[in-house]
């Protein structure tokens, strides 16, 4: 049987390369919010009837989980990653360089591998690309870095296998708005912890991360539910 994470992975790679590739923005943030979703739900999904997973996830959603049900894959995950470059995934392996900011490296600076990123990193190239900037740059560099270092543990079944390799701990917390959010974070760096990624404002969803002391990553999120179902 397919368990949640699995259905999660799925989602998350469909979102990711959805964003990579141009797709409907509102459908992929719609998978990678189910995606998050699934981590606090106790009960298998595809054990779910349709009536069951639409009081939880939006339509889109729904249809790809069955899916699933049904062919233990998604069609359109599976045409997506026939078109893009066996580069381009090691390069998802890099903390912080979600599908939009791939997308612009890929078809602006026509950058498609990891090699190539981390020499146009190297050449001040990538902090002059808009969105990106020296911080980015320094960032990209150190986690090429950090995964050559551990190249060995690496390997290349799926592109999510190895991320809980990455950090000790990852911890996902949903709160009841921005400014809790906000507050949460602000106290976490008082007691040490250092930000980490850039903010993400989606308007119906806000989320924000941080890395504690002893290096666990923590995910702090407000979903709005009026906005988080719309199709």
């Amino acid at each position: 049987m397919i368990s949640n994470g699995e259905v999660a992975s799925l989602l998350r790679t469909l979102a990711e390369l959805m964003m990579l590739h141009g797709e409907n923005d509102s459908a992929s943030k719609s998978f990678s919010v189910a995606a998050f979703q699934m981590s606090g739900l106790t009960r298998n999904v595809v054990d779910m009837d349709k009536g069951e997973l639409q009081k939880i996830f939006n339509s889109k959603v729904v249809s790809k989980i069955q899916e699933i049900k049904a062919t233990s894959g998604i069609q359109m995950l599976d045409e997506l990653i026939q078109l893009t470059p066996s580069g381009i995934f090691e390069m998802m392996r890099i903390k912080g360089l979600g599908g939009k900011k791939l997308a612009v490296l890929w078809k602006q600076a026509g950058i498609d591998h990891m090699d190539m990123l981390l020499k146009a990193c190297r050449n001040n190239e990538v902090a002059r690309i808009k969105g990106f900037g020296e911080k980015t740059q320094q960032n990209i560099i150190k986690a090429i870095d950090y995964y050559k270092s551990n190249a060995g543990r690496f390997h290349f079944a799926t592109i999510e296998d190895e991320a809980d390799k990455i950090t000790e701990v990852i911890v996902a917390i949903s709160l009841e708005s921005r400014q809790k959010v906000d507050e949460m974070i602000t106290k976490a760096m008082a007691s040490g912890a250092k930000e980490s990624n850039d903010t993400q404002d989606q308007g119906w969803m806000y989320s924000r991360s941080f890395q504690d002391p002893d290096g666990h990553l923590w995910e702090v999120i407000y979903m709005d539910p009026a906005g988080m179902n719309k199709d």
